[in-house]
């Protein structure tokens, strides 16, 4: 798939540029304080500052969490506070989207300055990718940019529906994940190890399904090990599993899949944690009240040798409940042991909010090749499906 690039567009001193950002971040106080998040909304930088440097009217949209009608809780307008510090540029803000008082605060806009709109999701024609709203959107502009991958696989009408109406490119951003992300989809060196921890099993067996081919082995953790440990008839408390049908036994009896051998159970607050080890002998893992939280050593080491041997490492999903200090052992190893085999002498990616998280708390992200801004679009591109943001900018004439 070829996708028209920023850089390839023509003449953009003056010119109004509406551009696509993923701004859903933790906000709290009028401020953003979950400092974990800044990494995302550093990423699309490169592209705000080619549009500076190009003399561009910068408009920026966004959506930010899932509201039903227009609140303070839910606007972006701290996040043009962060951008005016972090820029040292006016970055301006205006309390809606569409509109006469949005068209004028555009037409006062200077060359090289921004605009931030109010979250998108206030209008009800974003997610169900009116073409009205879409329209409206249009108008606002001149040129239109794409640098939020983590919405591509959503059809709503400012990733899809304004595509119709503006020449449409895609950022630096959305351009630096496809570049890398191939690297994993469709010319991995082998061998191709790939982790996958966390929840939601339901969007990751698809994932995982797609990618077993081409892997060499995928190692679980998690809830999704939890679940596959528990069609394999192991009590390790309800958690987060699943019930464990048809589909999801084909998957977990295959070779290439890497169950836990030992796991950390315990109370959730991290009370009597310790390790038990899994046994066909022993399938009652907890007591009462328990759940395994964690992977313990023996996982760790049988996982360590194969991520040492691999050219080519995706891992999405924590190990386990990673927050509790009693439950963090595995999770934060495993960042620490991708963090240094990447960057040489294996390729090295990683994606989806909780796993960025513990790879930041490591202080390695900079050893890893590329740590993505996707969670569900991640793992869909991965897996070969075609994703409306994508594919509505491959069918744009610019």
């Amino acid at each position: 798939m070829k996708l028209p690039f920023i850089k390839s567009a023509r003449a953009l001193r003056g010119k109004r540029v509406l551009v696509r950002v993923d701004l859903n971040v933790p906000l709290g106080d009028n401020r953003c304080v979950d400092t974990d998040e800044d990494w995302r909304m550093r990423a699309i930088l490169p592209t705000l500052a080619f549009l500076h440097s190009k003399g561009a009217r910068i408009i920026l949209m966004s959506h930010l969490g899932r509201p039903t009608r227009k609140n303070e809780a839910d606007s972006l307008q701290p996040v043009a506070v962060y951008f005016r510090n972090v820029l040292k540029v006016p970055v301006h803000f205006v309390p809606d989207c569409v509109g006469t008082r949005v068209e004028h605060a555009i037409a006062d806009l200077k060359n090289g300055e921004m605009l931030l709109l109010e979250n998108l999701r206030f209008h009800k024609g974003e997610d169900s990718n009116d073409e009205q709203f879409a329209a409206s959107l249009a108008q606002l502009g001149d040129v239109y940019v794409n640098d939020a991958f983590a919405v591509c696989h959503r059809s709503v009408a400012s990733v899809v529906g304004i595509t119709r109406f503006l020449p449409s490119y895609a950022g630096l951003l959305l351009m630096n994940e496809i570049e890398h992300l191939n690297r994993v989809r469709l010319t991995p060196k082998k061998p191709l190890v790939i982790v996958v921890g966390g929840a939601k099993t339901e969007t990751k067996l698809p994932f995982i399904e797609a990618l077993l081919e081409k892997s060499s082995q995928v190692l679980l953790g998690g809830a999704l090990a939890n679940t596959a440990l528990h069609c394999f008839g192991y009590e390790l408390g309800k958690g987060d599993c699943v019930p464990c049908g048809v589909a999801l036994k084909k998957v977990f009896h295959s070779k290439k899949i890497v169950l836990p051998r030992d796991v950390v159970v315990g109370k959730k607050d991290g009370s009597n944690a310790r390790v038990v080890a899994i046994t066909r002998q022993q399938k009652q893992l907890v007591r009462r009240g328990e759940y395994a939280h964690d992977v313990g050593p023996a996982t760790l080491r049988l996982y360590a040798a194969y991520i040492k041997k691999a050219k080519t490492i995706f891992w999405n999903g924590a190990l386990g409940v990673f927050e509790v200090p009693a439950y963090a052992t595995g999770t934060l190893s495993l960042a620490r042991l991708i963090a240094t085999h990447a960057r040489g002498k294996a390729f090295g990616v990683i994606g989806g909010g909780e796993t960025v998280q513990a790879l930041r708390r490591t202080k390695m992200e900079q050893y890893v090749d590329h740590v993505s801004t996707g969670g569900g679009a991640l793992l869909e591109y991965l897996s070969g499906a075609a994703l409306p943001g994508l594919e509505a900018l491959s069918h744009k004439r610019t």
